[in-house]
């Protein structure tokens, strides 16, 4: 019915970032918060390098279109039950559910970071990513020191030079 349809698009609405579709702040931290603690997780995040640089130059309308390039590579990157928000501005945090051995970690950022400075110079406006990201073995972390842990790791990234990823 009518009603059950919008219903449906509100919790949707509620949910997604208006932008790239993709979860937004709000629900992934909702995502952490409802897990099972006993499952180990890893948490990834992510900014554009540069950002402002982008909208400066080329115009906030390429902003965007980088952003959305970048959910779409996000997207492609991780596995269909990987939950992948945008937190905002140009920040991103993927939450990967079960283990994950911290070779395989590293090789998923370093291939990540890769596939973003491919992807955004085949559009023709070249940007890299800096990438932080933080395996949970224990699984009894509360979602915020996760996302802190993950977070620390993403800024020693930039400080090291940008485009590069740190796991913590």
């Amino acid at each position: 019915t009518e009603a059950r349809r919008l219903e449906e698009r509100a919790v949707m609405n509620a949910r997604t970032d208006y932008l790239t579709g993709l979860y937004n702040r709000r629900y992934f931290y909702e995502y952490l918060e409802e897990r099972d603690r006993a499952e180990p997780l890893s948490l990834v995040t992510l900014d554009l390098d540069d950002f402002k640089d982008i909208n400066d130059t080329y115009g906030h309308k390429a902003g965007d279109e980088a952003l959305c390039m970048l959910a779409r590579t996000l997207e492609e990157a991780f596995r269909e039950n990987d939950a992948i928000s945008r937190f905002g501005g140009d920040e991103f945090a993927v939450c990967l559910k079960g283990p994950l051995s911290k070779e395989a970690l590293k090789q998923l950022c370093e291939t990540l970071v890769e596939r973003v400075r491919t992807s955004s110079i085949a559009q023709g406006r070249p940007f890299t990513v800096s990438v932080g990201a933080f395996r949970s073995t224990e699984g009894d972390e509360g979602y915020l020191d996760l996302y802190d842990c993950a977070d620390k790791a993403m800024y020693e990234a930039k400080r090291s030079g940008k485009g590069r990823f740190a796991i913590a």
